[in-house]
C-alpha cells in the first residue's frame, strides 16, 4: 500500500471513528434524552439531556510510538486516558490502537468547549504524559482539532 492510499486510510478510520462517537453520545444521553441507558454505559457524566454539541471541540491525536517503548507507553497512554476522563468539560475520551500496527494509537476526544480543552492542556497529568512518551515517539505528537459542521 503506498504511503498516500496508507494516510487516506487512516482519516476514514479517524472519521468512522469520529462518526461512531458523536452516534455513541446522542444514544448516551449527551445530545438527547435517553435516562433509560445504564450509567455504566456512559463514560464521563454525560451534561444534562438535549445538550448541543454545537460547541464542542473534537480533537483526534495521532501517537505514533516506536516499537520498543510500545510495552511501558501503552501503560501511559491508558493511564492518560483514564486521566483526561476526569477532566472538567471532558465529554468523551477514547484510545484507539491500529489492528494492524500496534504501535500506533488515536485518542479521540470531546470537549465542552476550546476552553476546558485548554485547560486540560495545561492541567499537570497532560504535561507529565508528554513529557513521558516523548523519548518513545515514532513520529511527532499529531493533534487536529475540529468542530461540527452545521
Amino acid at each position: 500500500m503506498t504511503k498516500t492510499r496508507s494516510i487516506s486510510l487512516v482519516a476514514a478510520v479517524a472519521a468512522l471513528g469520529l462518526t461512531a462517537m458523536i452516534a455513541t453520545l446522542a444514544f448516551s444521553g449527551v445530545v438527547s434524552g435517553a435516562a433509560s441507558v445504564p450509567a455504566a454505559a456512559r463514560q464521563n457524566a454525560a451534561p444534562a439531556s438535549g445538550t448541543s454539541l454545537a460547541g464542542a471541540l473534537f480533537v483526534v491525536s495521532h501517537v505514533d510510538l516506536v516499537p520498543d517503548a510500545l510495552a511501558a507507553d501503552k501503560s501511559a497512554l491508558q493511564q492518560y486516558a483514564a486521566d483526561s476522563r476526569k477532566d472538567p468539560g471532558a465529554l468523551r475520551i477514547e484510545l484507539l490502537q491500529q489492528s494492524d500496527r500496534p504501535n500506533h494509537f488515536t485518542i479521540v476526544s470531546v470537549w465542552a468547549s476550546e476552553k476546558a480543552f485548554n485547560a486540560h492542556l495545561a492541567a499537570a497529568h497532560t504535561r507529565a504524559f508528554r513529557a513521558k512518551i516523548q523519548s518513545g515517539l515514532g513520529s511527532p505528537f499529531d493533534e487536529r482539532l475540529h468542530q461540527l459542521v452545521p
